[in-house]
């Protein structure tokens, strides 16, 4: 059976989520702008262009939209720069596995493909994935199911053969839509009853390629 496995890269790959809140703080902060109460439950994962047009609303010129986004991604870069994120425990280990036992990894990032490949540097991850889709790459944000779609098509993976390694409900919510069986990465296990996955993790540390297999 010719699997394929799909990661989110912040949250399910890296712990970031701090950084990014850092990120789009100091963005409000350099623009005198605010940002809403519970902004990075609702915005971390999400691609910054829909972000600055859908959830904050600071500007509806385009040109003033591409700006912010790439300020933000330019401090983004700074910050990791002198402090990169850490790894959730055992992903390095699975990932490698998984490729050496000839099953083909994507990354789904919403970050831009510059601080993506910063972030994969720093964090000693390059050349582990087949290929990837950042935020250049897709249009529709989760939980629409595009981005997924467009990672499982890059890798020659139908998706009802794919694995999406999720954090997010409109993540989880999206790969459900495209087809692709699920597994949750959630420390909490707040997810544990969601119908829509199939596998609940804290961490990868005891999942190994069979257990994907045998999904």
């Amino acid at each position: 059976m010719d699997l394929g496995c799909i990661f989110n890269w912040d949250g399910a790959v890296v712990s970031s989520i701090d950084k990014h809140l850092e990120a789009w703080s100091l963005l409000a902060e350099e623009t005198k702008q605010t940002l809403p109460n519970e902004f990075i439950e609702e915005a971390f994962g999400k691609n910054p262009l829909w972000i600055l047009s859908n959830l904050l609303q600071w500007t509806d010129k385009n040109d003033d939209i591409f700006h912010l986004r790439n300020r933000r991604e330019a401090i983004y870069r700074e910050i990791i720069r002198k402090d990169p994120p850490s790894l959730i425990n055992g992903v390095k280990s699975f990932i490698k596995d998984l490729v050496e036992n000839e099953i083909p990894c994507v990354v789904a990032t919403s970050l831009s493909r510059v601080s993506y490949d910063l972030e994969a540097n720093l964090t000693d991850m390059n050349g582990l994935f087949s290929t990837i889709v950042s935020a250049e790459n897709y249009r529709q944000e989760k939980p629409h199911p595009e981005i997924y779609l467009k990672c499982s098509k890059a890798i020659h993976v139908a998706s009802s053969q794919g694995v999406v390694f999720e954090n997010t409900s409109f993540g989880i919510e999206g790969a459900s839509v495209g087809g692709f069986q699920i597994v949750s990465i959630d420390p909490s296990n707040a997810t544990k009853n969601n119908d829509d996955t199939d596998l609940v993790i804290a961490d990868y540390l005891n999942l190994s390629y069979q257990t994907i297999e045998n999904l």
